[in-house]
């Protein structure tokens, strides 16, 4: 985590720091959004031989917790302009990049028609939008139609600040710009959700049908918020 904070926003080098420097604080906030993807959903039940318990636990299943979890995609995608779409395996580093190492694969799709396609469907996706609410919508069509536009990247914020407090107010231990120090983390963890495998779970001072409430809001199966680039900042 700690390089992954050098290269992105941290450390006087990184790329965030140097675009500020380049081209100022505001054109950089009004440009250039880092997002994650979250997805949440409840504890599975564990199986039971006993048929007449499992049966009866499946009518619990609303007692269960809901858990989230980061997303992490292994492939790489860069959308240039709605013309050009690069897809990889390879990092930036010497093990992907010199050549003797790892064996990456990639490719590029060229095709205005194609490219922007992948765009739209990513897009929803991220955004949690239907495609028939897209395609309803002839105000959402004209938005995102328009990647670069000013309504398209306040769409993005917007969708992704909401999320964002939605996750916060559910799952108070995931990685947030509220917390700011490794003893902050330690307490809410001590005091409220605990992180089981890696997942974090909802906030057990808030009742489980108002967390599926307010996660309903969200929308869409995985959710975009912004990388907290504050996160033990201290």
């Amino acid at each position: 985590m700690q390089y992954q904070y050098r290269t992105l926003s941290r450390g006087g080098a990184s790329l965030m720091e140097q675009l500020r420097q380049e081209f100022g604080q505001r054109a950089v906030a009004r440009h250039v959004c880092v997002c994650q993807l979250r997805v949440y959903g409840r504890k599975p039940l564990a199986p039971l031989s006993n048929s007449t318990q499992h049966d009866a636990d499946k009518k619990k299943s609303e007692d269960r917790p809901f858990f989230s979890d980061q997303i992490f995609v292994h492939s790489k995608l860069m959308l240039v302009d709605d013309e050009s779409v690069i897809i990889g395996s390879n990092n930036l580093n010497d093990r992907s990049l010199i050549g003797d190492r790892d064996s990456e694969l990639g490719a590029i799709i060229s095709g205005a028609s194609v490219v922007k396609k992948l765009r739209l469907k990513l897009w929803l996706e991220h955004l949690g939008i239907s495609s028939q609410d897209f395609a309803s919508s002839p105000e959402l069509v004209a938005t995102l139609d328009n990647p670069a536009s000013e309504q398209a990247f306040s769409l993005w914020r917007q969708r992704a600040e909401l999320n964002t407090k939605i996750f916060e107010k559910v799952f108070p231990s995931i990685p947030s710009n509220n917390i700011r120090t490794w003893a902050e983390f330690q307490q809410i963890l001590a005091d409220d959700s605990k992180v089981v495998g890696g997942a974090h779970r909802n906030s057990q001072d808030m009742q489980l049908e108002h967390a599926e409430a307010e996660l309903k809001v969200e929308g869409g199966a995985w959710a975009s918020l912004p990388s907290p680039s504050w996160f033990l900042s201290r």
